[in-house]
């Protein structure tokens, strides 16, 4: 009777435990045939602070994707400068801002919810026609790379960056990332530069541990440590923390090929990054790789333009010819309405799996700079271990528990946040 009780209880734990913390599948992929997706050729996707996912696509436009409904704005209806989208950024008050590689006239557009404005060498100081990249700096001013210099634009004038008057190598601009007031440029085939609103440091081949000068769009980005991660067109991934230079190639790592087309560099340090046409690898606390292609998973192609994730560790993929794919290793979550709400506190998530044995991991959110401390404690409310004592900056986290040397029974999980208790959740341990 005691073990049909036990089952029950169980039974029913689990079942509300998953209600509150519904999740989908691995993979999901929209296209042209099952979607309001108007075209399978995928440049970009921009992820604005209410979760709508801007996506821009080679040919059809611009399209809004709010997790139910479709949008689509093109030239036919909309004041869009161009259907070939092929960088996005969001600013501050959430206006989508988009570059094209078009020709004439080419150049962004701005697009505030209702009305659109576009900036063009016809009406404007911006270098070029053709944008292969922006970012916004911490003063909300924006940076854009074209093929003819960098420019800078902060809502009203243009500054343009040349190899005339600046410490720029060259022209050929092909992505700019932006950490505070510090700017990344990875030039065409000069290798990378720092300019830091004074000075100019150049990185090549010659003066650096960087593996080659070539770069393509989308190519740098920065982890939390403030890391540079570097993609390059034929020497691998270069890791550089302003002092020591780490390569990564198909000779000493798991790196499936030498050429990058996108990197990205998740707040837990995990770095997304797609070799030319060889899929999407993974590498995870410097110490796993994980490739993933048409051959090894529902990915309908292979060659990945753009790589981001939201809230809540979601990885949005972009394709040349397959459309969107959304990739979470425990289930994609908050794709639809129904799924949970994206958190603007502190959250706790129930641990999972629950119930456990040994091991379950718990995963939490902190949506600002914080003490964070997570304890556990068995059923009579005494301390058994501290899993969490740390600053932690805004992102989402886990912390794995395990309870090989506990007995069998209810345990509960605390979140302290600045030293006072914010959450406090219940986990089952069945040996």
């Amino acid at each position: 009777m005691k073990y049909i009780l036990k089952i029950l209880f169980l039974i029913f734990f689990i079942s509300t435990s998953f209600s509150l913390h519904a999740q989908g599948p691995q993979w999901i992929v929209y296209n042209t045939g099952n979607s309001g997706l108007p075209s399978n050729g995928v440049n970009e996707i921009a992820i604005d602070t209410n979760s709508i996912k801007w996506i821009g696509t080679g040919d059809k436009g611009l399209v809004k994707f709010d997790g139910n409904n479709w949008t689509v704005f093109d030239t036919v209806n909309s004041s869009i400068h161009s259907n070939n989208i092929y960088t996005i950024q969001v600013d501050k008050e959430n206006n989508i801002w988009v570059g094209s590689r078009n020709g004439l006239p080419g150049g962004i557009s701005k697009f505030d919810g209702t009305n659109w404005t576009n900036y063009n060498p016809q009406n404007s100081g911006i270098p070029s026609a053709l944008v292969l990249d922006m970012d916004f700096d911490s003063k909300e001013n924006l940076w854009v790379a074209t093929p003819q210099g960098l420019g800078k634009f902060n809502g009203t004038d243009w500054v343009v960056y040349r190899d005339t008057n600046s410490g720029l190598p060259g022209n050929f601009i092909m992505s700019v990332e932006v950490s505070d007031s510090i700017v990344w440029v990875a030039t065409q085939s000069n290798g990378i530069v720092k300019f830091d609103g004074i000075n100019w440091t150049v990185y090549n081949t010659q003066n650096s541990g960087l593996p080659s000068n070539v770069n393509s769009p989308d190519c740098i980005s920065l982890d939390s440590n403030n890391v540079k991660w570097i993609g390059t067109f034929g020497g691998g991934v270069a890791k550089f923390d302003d002092i020591n230079w780490t390569i990564y190639n198909p000779t000493n790592s798991g790196l499936p090929y030498w050429y990058i087309t996108s990197i990205f560099a998740e707040k837990n340090n995990k770095i997304l990054m797609s070799a030319e046409n060889r899929g999407l690898t993974i590498f995870d606390a410097d110490t796993t790789w994980a490739t993933f292609n048409t051959g090894n998973s529902p990915l309908p192609d292979n060659y990945i333009l753009d790589l981001t994730t939201d809230r809540y560790k979601n990885l949005w993929i972009s394709t040349l010819t397959g459309g969107i794919v959304v990739y979470n290793v425990n289930g994609v979550v908050s794709i639809n309405n129904f799924f949970t709400e994206v958190p603007s506190d502190f959250s706790l998530n129930q641990s999972y799996p629950n119930p456990f044995n040994p091991i379950t991991v718990i995963k939490y959110f902190v949506p600002s700079k914080s003490n964070i401390k997570i304890n556990v404690y068995d059923n009579s409310g005494r301390l058994i271990q501290t899993l969490v004592k740390d600053f932690k900056l805004e992102g989402e986290f886990e912390v794995i528990f395990n309870g090989k040397n506990f007995s069998s029974g209810i345990y509960y999980y605390s979140m302290y946040v600045n030293v006072q208790i914010k959450k406090k959740k219940k986990m089952v341990l069945l040996k």
